[in-house]
């Protein structure tokens, strides 16, 4: 039997301007069994894959966003290329290879928002790095990948636009409300590849929601399952694991699901999902900035994030209408 291990994380769920960005890569063992333990797919695949920068080499790096992406001052380095050479790698392994940001975004499953800051013209990729050097990192990883017997089947990432944002914010309650509908949308496509697998283990793995250590609720609501069909495994202050009796939506099969602190540092497929949200995420500050950049000439790009957003809103002013502040400005 084989082994389905996803993961799901997300990029600018904090920030007050810009999209949220939810991730998810898949990847397959086909050779796996039963009660075993989540390969380390860094150390299957190590000839080509590396946890970090440093000493990677020639390598590809898979590993948190946080840590991948530069300063957006770095001058020696485009702040993009650790987050784009991953990402680009996988998808060609997966057969795509994306012109721009709307075919990137296109072929991740998703579309960037329409609004006007985000309806400027496509970025052209590679944006930090070689068409040819992408291509030659993918054709070296897909041999590393069928060698090993393990790869990616699925690279995808759900970009929530401002406007959508506070809408599941109000319609929810929280904040969280948009966290959950980017895990709902990826863990129904993880049922699909499962389906299409039918005597693979099925495992999801995703970072921790806020300081939370149950999750019971939460697995149900993402699979759209009773709660009485997940049963808890363990629930303590590092990770909380459920599996899940999926009836027919999985042919009487059940899914394991995993909350994990750090879980980009533990697992490949959360860690490749973060550069997937996080490129996405830049990408559409990229597009942001463009747009206000032309109205806007004298008020400095932003990234985002609170006290950045804020000096951007205070130096933008009336020039930005009060009906353009109430579809840009994040409410939570």
């Amino acid at each position: 039997m084989g082994l389905i291990l996803a993961g799901i994380d997300e990029a600018g769920y904090g920030p007050l301007l810009g999209p949220l960005c939810v991730g998810m890569s898949a990847w397959r063992v086909e050779s796996w069994s039963a009660g075993d333990p989540a390969p380390d797919v860094w150390e299957i695949l190590g000839g080509v894959l590396a946890r970090e920068v440093r000493g990677a080499g020639d390598r590809v790096v898979i590993a948190d966003s946080k840590e991948l992406k530069r300063p957006n001052s770095s001058a020696r380095v485009h702040p993009l290329t650790h987050l784009e050479r991953g990402v680009l790698a996988v998808l060609g392994v997966i057969g795509r290879r994306p012109a721009d940001d709307a075919e990137l975004v296109g072929m991740l499953g998703s579309a960037w928002p329409r609004e006007p800051w985000y309806e400027v013209g496509p970025t052209a990729l590679p944006l930090a790095w070689d068409a040819g050097l992408c291509g030659i990192a993918a054709s070296r990883l897909a041999g590393a990948c069928e060698k090993a017997g393990v790869g990616p089947i699925a690279l995808a990432c759900e970009v929530v636009g401002e406007s959508r944002f506070n809408a599941l914010v109000r319609s929810g309650g929280s904040k969280g409300a948009t966290t959950l509908e980017g895990l709902r949308r990826h863990a129904a496509s993880v049922i699909e590849l499962a389906a299409a697998h039918p005597r693979d283990e099925v495992r999801i793995v995703c970072d921790r929601l806020g300081g939370r250590e149950r999750y019971a609720d939460v697995v149900a609501e993402v699979l759209g399952v009773p709660v009485d069909a997940v049963g808890v495994i363990e629930e303590t202050a590092e990770r909380s694991r459920y599996r899940a009796l999926l009836g027919e939506a999985l042919g009487g099969r059940s899914i394991g699901m995993v909350f994990q602190c750090e879980s980009e540092r533990a697992h490949l497929p959360v860690a490749l999902a973060s550069m997937a949200a996080k490129l996405c995420r830049e990408l559409g500050m990229v597009r942001f900035n463009r747009y206000w950049g032309g109205r806007l000439a004298d008020v400095k790009p932003t990234a985002g994030y609170w006290q950045d957003a804020k000096r951007w809103l205070k130096a933008a002013g009336d020039r930005v209408s009060a009906s353009e502040r109430r579809r840009l400005v994040r409410i939570a």
